[in-house]
């Protein structure tokens, strides 16, 4: 090996050994930032929580909403018992 051909060799080792540690710093400082385009989340919509809805057509806020009035109704002038416990005011 021509003496020339060795000196770059040993140029490039040793550019090589002394860039790598700051190269390593540097990824490990980036870790914490956001992730490049494609690196983590592929943009993903995800599906929306289902909503319950009972036989009748009601939502779980209309269904408390008449299951509280009927009580009220129902419960006027009984003791303040059971089923009807807070209901009787």
């Amino acid at each position: 090996m021509p003496l020339p051909t060795r000196r770059l060799a040993a140029i490039a080792l040793l550019a090589t050994l002394i860039a790598s540690p700051t190269l390593a710093l540097a990824k490990k400082e980036g870790a914490g930032k956001t992730p490049r385009s494609g690196a983590g989340s592929r943009g993903v919509r995800l599906k929306p929580s289902p909503t319950a809805t009972y036989a009748s057509g009601e939502s779980p806020a209309e269904r408390q909403r008449n299951e509280d009035a009927r009580l009220r109704r129902e419960c006027r002038g009984r003791p303040n018992a059971g089923a009807c416990l807070g209901y009787t005011r």
